[in-house]
């Protein structure tokens, strides 16, 4: 129990969410060798003042894990480097009918069902949505248009400027060979603006955000084939 502690204290003490981080990749890596270097020649020379290095030394190793400085803070400044457009792609395999995962997927209510970042979303005319999503603690609003709409195959759907994110992707919906089921299958876009808030909301696109889209699907899946929908 207590090294189970000690390790979380630590995992705690150098975590950072990713909005807030403000050191690039490339920083994080001199950080660390910096570190690295300092420490060693502190505890080498520990008697001779080399215990003064070592304050420096934990400092860099530090700023390289959690990926934050408080001088970059002070001084406005942010390395970390921008992220292009972010994709995802899945086929899922659901035991429901066809046509009653394409009615419950274009009910915009539903919509937090499917992914949980998506927490609002509401019909603004025949075609529109006005949707809300948060990533981490950054909250995202901005209108979407449905391109494309066949009934139990496909639903097609863009962002509609202005925005922070674009955003753009299709669900599909196949019948099983066996005759048992349905394969849906997700492909969805963001490509974060040039903006502060497009910037933050970059940072968050990443393998973290493809695991917890991927357990959203999955959660998906099992409430889908749980309830009578």
């Amino acid at each position: 129990m207590l090294s189970t502690n000690a390790i979380d204290l630590v995992l705690n003490s150098v975590y950072v969410p990713p909005q807030d981080r403000n050191v690039g990749y490339g920083e994080r890596l001199i950080s660390c060798l910096s570190g690295l270097v300092l420490g060693f020649n502190g505890i080498r020379k520990f008697r001779k003042g080399g215990c003064f290095l070592l304050f420096p030394a934990g400092y860099l190793l530090w700023r390289s894990a959690s990926g934050f400085c408080y001088i970059n803070k002070r001084l406005g400044r942010d390395t970390t480097e921008a992220v292009g457009t972010y994709a995802y792609s899945r086929d899922l395999v659901i035991n429901k009918k066809r046509s009653d995962l394409y009615n419950f997927c274009k009910t915009p209510e539903n919509f937090p069902l499917i992914m949980k970042h998506i927490t609002k979303a509401e019909k603004t005319g025949d075609n529109t949505y006005r949707l809300t999503s948060v990533f981490w603690d950054q909250a995202l609003n901005w209108n979407a248009e449905i391109l494309q709409d066949v009934p139990d195959k496909r639903i097609i759907w863009r962002s509609l400027p202005p925005f922070e994110v674009e955003n753009y992707g299709l669900i599909e919906f196949f019948d099983q060979p066996s005759g048992k089921g349905t394969e849906m299958r997700i492909i969805f876009v963001y490509k974060p603006s040039d903006t502060l808030i497009g910037k933050t909301v970059g940072k968050v696109l990443n393998l973290g955000f493809t695991r917890k889209i991927n357990q959203d699907l999955d959660d998906f899946k099992q409430f889908m084939e749980n309830n009578r929908v």
